[in-house]
Formats: C-alpha cells, sequence, structure tokens
C-alpha cells in the first residue's frame, strides 16, 4: 500500500512539473505577434504636425468658402489629424495685396483670391482678365485642368509664391443705374473695377472712368453713388445684394472671375513630398468641386435677383460682337506684358470646339 501511494505521488509530481514546464510556450504566443507586425511596413503615409492658415476674400455663402471648408475638413482627416487648418474668409487677414505680401514673407500659408489682384505682382494672370476670352463656362474648366494653367501659375514661384490651381467664379455682368445696350451708352459713367489694368483700359474703350473700390466697400459705394455701376458674377450681385442698389443687369458674360488658390513658396518648399501630395489632391478635388457647386448656385444666384426690382436685359449676339469690336485695343496693348505666345496659345486652345 506504501509503495502504491508513493508511486502515485511520484507520478503527480512529474504531470504537475510537465504542466509548469508548459506555460512559458504560452505566454511567448501572444508576445510573438506584435512582433511580427512590426516587421511588416506600414502603406500609410505620415504627415509632420502643422497648422495651416488658409485665407480668402469671398463671403461665407458661397461656393469658394464651402470648397475652403471641405480643405480644412479633408486634410485634417487624411493626415489623421497633425495638419490643422484655419479659416479667415472675407478679407479678416487683410486686404488682397496684404494677404499676397504675408504669402511672400511666409505668414500666410494658403491664400484664394482673384487672379486680377496678382496684377501688380505677376502680369501674366491678367490674361484671366482679358475681355470676351472665355467662350463658355465649361471652357474655363477644361483650360484649368490642362498643362497650359500649370504654365500660368509657373512663374510665380519666381515671386515667392506657388500656384496650386485656378478656381472659376463665373462670368461677369453690367449692374448700373442706366440701361447698357451698346458701347457708347457707357460714355461718361463712372464705373467701380478692381484694381486691374485691363479692366480698366477695357472700360475705357468703352468712353467709361473707373474707379477702383475694395469689394468690401462696393455696397455702400452704389448706395450713396459714388459710382454709377460695377461688374461681377452673378454670385457676388446676389450674396452681397447689389440687387438692391442698383436699376439694371445687363446679362453680358464679357469676362470672368476667376481665382487662384496659392501659397508660401517658401512654406511649399519646406514640406516634404507626401504632404505636397495630399494638399495637392484636395485641392485639385475643391477645384472641381467649386466649380460644380457653382453650376448649382448660379440659377439660386440668378433667381434671387430676378425677384428683386432691379431690370434684367440680356445683351444680343450682335451687341456682345459691338462691345468686343470696341475693346479690341486691350488685347494690343496688353498682349505682349502676358506673354504673345502664350495669349494665342491660350487662344487657340479655348476656340477648340472640343474644349468649349
Amino acid at each position: 500500500m506504501k509503495k502504491t501511494l508513493a508511486l502515485l505521488m511520484a507520478i503527480a509530481m512529474i504531470v504537475t512539473m510537465t504542466a509548469c514546464g508548459s506555460k512559458p510556450t504560452e505566454t511567448e504566443t501572444p508576445d510573438s505577434a506584435p512582433n511580427e507586425s512590426t516587421d511588416t511596413p506600414s502603406t500609410e503615409a505620415t504627415y509632420p504636425t502643422m497648422t495651416i492658415r488658409l485665407a480668402h476674400d469671398a463671403p461665407l455663402t458661397t461656393p469658394h468658402h464651402e470648397a475652403c471648408e471641405n480643405i480644412k475638413a479633408a486634410l485634417e482627416e487624411r493626415s489623421g489629424g497633425a495638419i490643422t487648418v484655419e479659416l479667415y474668409p472675407t478679407q479678416q487677414l487683410g486686404s488682397a495685396s496684404e494677404m499676397i505680401e504675408s504669402m511672400q514673407m511666409n505668414t500666410v500659408e494658403m491664400v484664394l483670391l482673384p487672379t486680377s489682384k496678382y496684377g501688380g505682382f505677376y502680369p501674366t494672370l491678367n490674361i484671366m482678365d482679358m475681355p470676351f476670352l472665355f467662350p463658355t463656362q465649361e471652357s474655363t474648366m477644361k483650360l484649368f485642368q490642362s498643362d497650359l494653367a500649370t504654365e500660368m501659375m509657373s512663374g510665380l514661384d519666381d515671386i515667392g509664391i506657388h500656384g496650386l490651381a485656378f478656381y472659376s467664379s463665373g462670368s461677369k455682368n453690367f449692374t448700373n443705374n442706366y440701361e447698357i445696350h451698346k458701347p457708347e451708352d457707357f460714355q461718361g459713367l463712372r464705373i467701380r473695377t478692381q484694381e486691374a489694368p485691363i479692366i480698366m483700359e477695357m472700360y475705357k474703350c468703352w468712353g467709361a472712368t473707373t474707379t477702383a473700390i475694395d469689394i468690401m466697400e462696393l455696397y455702400n459705394a452704389l448706395q450713396n453713388k459714388t459710382v454709377d455701376g460695377q461688374e461681377n458674377p452673378f454670385l457676388s450681385i446676389a450674396s452681397m445684394k447689389l440687387f438692391e442698389v442698383q436699376k439694371y443687369m445687363i446679362v453680358s458674360a464679357h469676362s470672368y472671375l476667376e481665382y487662384i488658390m496659392a501659397c508660401s513658396g517658401q512654406w511649399w518648399n519646406d514640406l516634404d513630398d507626401n504632404t505636397k501630395a495630399l494638399i495637392q489632391e484636395v485641392v485639385n478635388e475643391n477645384q472641381q468641386f467649386c466649380y460644380d457647386r457653382l453650376q448649382e448656385y448660379n440659377e439660386e444666384y440668378y433667381a434671387t435677383i430676378a425677384a428683386s426690382d432691379i431690370t434684367i436685359y440680356e445683351l444680343t449676339p450682335e451687341e456682345r460682337q459691338a462691345f468686343k469690336d470696341a475693346c479690341a485695343p486691350v488685347y494690343e496693348k496688353f498682349g505682349e506684358e502676358i506673354g504673345t505666345d502664350l495669349l494665342n496659345r491660350v487662344q487657340e486652345f479655348l476656340a477648340d470646339p472640343a474644349n468649349q
């Protein structure tokens, strides 16, 4: 009996020791899994922590501000929170010239402004102000997504700014306190324009005098009759309620108001390739978004204007041609400054039926 009991105890000890010896193997298994996954390279890009200040001059109720909100959301999400975007709409960081200079000094990272605001900084962008250049709204996007657009922006790098993409705002139309049907109807009128030499020269060809007034002061200038009229797309006429202080809107589509998304050249050059690619991707996506949204909004903008007391008149093809013929000297005067070869190639591109 004693021998049997001793044998059983010995067997129990062996079983216990065997069980204890197996424990390290069980605990090694979960520890080995992270080591294996760590050896697998990650395919996700990483981004440095940064804050991007994005400024523009547009009202909050516009496709341009919506596009900027989209850019903010996309960059913050796709960077995994590494990138933070601060929006400064409606000239909160100063006038257009001040925002452009801030990019040059690397105190503001990104800015969305009309191309005409760059006239004194980079004359090539004045091409966007040329009268009767764009035949259709569709042609603007065809141009903006072409190699010509990249070429038009390239010279900005020489002045400390990097161009990212052009954004459309639609065709411009006249509003006035006097009815306009032909170029001579502008004779002696005072017209508010941007501080853009080509636009001012265009009205000079038609006999008007021009005054450069900041967009934020335009409503009061029209209300006080400091000027008789102005030009803008439906977007601005509706969102700024200019129809309240004008008697006529003439649908002329004589030129387009185009914007450019640009950034500080120094800031851009310091970014790594992954970050540059992400920013360019998001900006390009919202170039299309802004255009598509503008087409949706234009019907609403026009309906808002039409519901007011303003009288609307659309120029006939013959009347538009008369305006076009009368401002032909603009092309002669500014063609060389813009670049005659570039201007000719842009005109050829836009004249192609496939690009209209």
